[in-house]
């Protein structure tokens, strides 16, 4: 028995071929994209800013400490347990 199909092969093989080189062309024009919406931005934003204050603001503990050593630092106690308890609830 004889089999004369090696041409249809390579007919099938080309057609391969080209389908194959149009779908990595497809995949090479496509572009990923990020969209942010505004709500992303204003955080983004709000971000950066906070970055930019001190975590220790040096001019208000440096007025507590001196209050503290020379004594005149008073506790509001009330207020300090109103907010004890608002923190709380």
């Amino acid at each position: 028995m004889r089999i004369n199909s090696i041409g249809k092969i390579g007919s099938v093989m080309k057609t391969y071929e080209v389908t194959r080189s149009k779908k990595s062309e497809k995949s090479y024009m496509k572009k990923d994209e990020v969209l942010i919406s505004e709500f992303g931005k204003e955080y983004q934003i709000a971000l950066k800013e906070l970055k930019k204050i001190p975590e220790v603001r040096e001019e208000k503990v440096s007025k507590i400490k001196e209050a503290i050593d020379n004594g005149s630092y008073k506790i509001d106690f009330d207020k300090l347990a109103k907010a004890m308890i608002s923190k709380t609830v």
